[in-house]
């Protein structure tokens, strides 16, 4: 679907610049960052790979293993890299913490953890919600725990960060761009046969534009110096 891949729009070039490492993607349903880089090999950690009842196949690139994101069943540092994106805002408001702090644990050298943040992003979850149901349409299952929750803010994730990490912020997909995707994931039913028709290299281009965005995203650099925001 066109929102995933402007999702994954934002690991590019975090992997370009490590093919080699060992990856961990948390929160990745079944398909994860397989479903665009198809060079990659993963592991994959979801509570449940059935994508709100899709009920696909795991991709053939990932190690699936079924956890919580508050117990990762892995070592300190195991992993190079870990990816978390649109996974935090959907765990209960008091937990949220821990489950950072658990991504930073098994994480070697780099975290990248996205999420829908701010009023912008509440609003614009909102008013989908509002349409959907005025048009007596199906609410999809991550839309309603999106709305019922608080969202994640910087705050929290660096509450949980080590004081020798240094962490870089930058914002993720303009308001703009998110309701024009969402518009055509209704018009398409969700179906992924426009993917190919939007370049990795345009969705960069448009999503610079705007001054209000749907997401956060925190990169934590567990060998680098005191925070940097």
């Amino acid at each position: 679907m066109i929102n995933h891949k402007i999702r994954y729009n934002i690991l590019r070039s975090h992997l370009a610049k490590n093919e080699s490492s060992s990856i961990l993607e948390v929160g990745c349903g079944s398909q994860g960052l397989g479903q665009y880089f198809k060079n990659t090999l993963f592991t994959g950690v979801d509570n449940d790979f059935g994508d709100y009842g899709a009920n696909r196949q795991t991709h053939v690139n990932m190690r699936a293993i079924k956890a919580s994101a508050l117990d990762l069943p892995f070592e300190n540092d195991e992993f190079d890299i870990t990816f978390s994106l649109d996974m935090i805002e959907h765990i209960p408001e008091k937990l949220r913490k821990k489950a950072v702090k658990e991504l930073i644990r098994v994480t070697g050298d780099k975290l990248v953890i996205a999420f829908p943040c701010g009023d912008a992003a509440r609003r614009a979850d909102e008013e989908q919600l509002a349409k959907l149901l005025s048009q007596k349409k199906a609410v999809p299952g991550w839309l309603n725990e999106h709305v019922e929750l608080d969202y994640p803010d910087e705050s929290l994730v660096l509450s949980a960060i080590p004081d020798d990490c240094s962490t870089d912020f930058y914002w993720h997909e303009s308001i703009k761009m998110h309701r024009i995707t969402q518009k055509i994931e209704q018009l398409t039913k969700g179906t992924s046969y426009i993917d190919p028709l939007l370049p990795f290299w345009l969705i960069n281009l448009l999503d610079k534009k705007g001054q209000n965005f749907y997401r956060l995203v925190i990169v934590v650099n567990k060998k680098g110096p005191n925070h940097e925001g």
